[in-house]
Formats: structure tokens, sequence, C-alpha cells
């Protein structure tokens, strides 16, 4: 009976836990005024190598911009990885990089 409340309180512990993705939150298109894409390139057959994360904003927590930076990016790792968007063969980097 123990190992029974046991279980059942790991698990209702796992499932109440704070996800990083609780943290992200996303604009789509609409949310931000965008015009109609000119084109679309389907990239399903096309794995990619490395992801590009463009314009992100996180509300201020840390003192100098280059922390804010790097938490930021920890977030947005950590998120892609727990939705299972990015594994270890991925590459993140940023728009300064390319």
């Amino acid at each position: 009976m123990k190992s029974l409340i046991l279980i059942h309180v790991l698990f209702n512990a796992a499932a109440n836990a704070q996800s990083s993705c609780n943290r992200v939150s996303f604009v789509d298109r609409k949310g931000w005024n965008a015009r109609e894409p000119t084109s679309i390139t389907n990239l399903a057959g096309k794995p990619l190598s490395f992801d590009v994360i463009h314009h992100t904003y996180q509300p201020p927590k840390t003192s100098s911009p280059n922390e804010k930076a790097l938490e930021a990016t920890r977030l947005w790792i950590d998120c892609g990885i727990e939705r299972d968007h990015a594994t270890e063969a991925y590459y993140i980097i940023t728009h300064r990089q390319l």
C-alpha cells in the first residue's frame, strides 16, 4: 500500500510540475499584424541541421543584456527539448551568428 501511495504522490508531483514551456509565450502572425507570406516552402521532407531563434523577448529579470539573452536562449532550448523539437543532433544559433 505504501508503494501505491508513493507512486500516486510522485505521479501528481510530475503532472503538476512547472514546465519551462509555460514561461514561453508565442505570438502568432495575426498577433503582430504580419503580412501574408509571399511564398511557403514545405520542409517536411528535408531534415534541418539547426534551428534559428529570431526575435525573442523575456520580461527583464537579470542585470546585463548578455545575461538576459543567455536566460532567454536557455529557456527556448529547454522548451524545444521538452516538446521534442530539438535533440542532441541539433545546433541552435541566433541571427547574429548567420
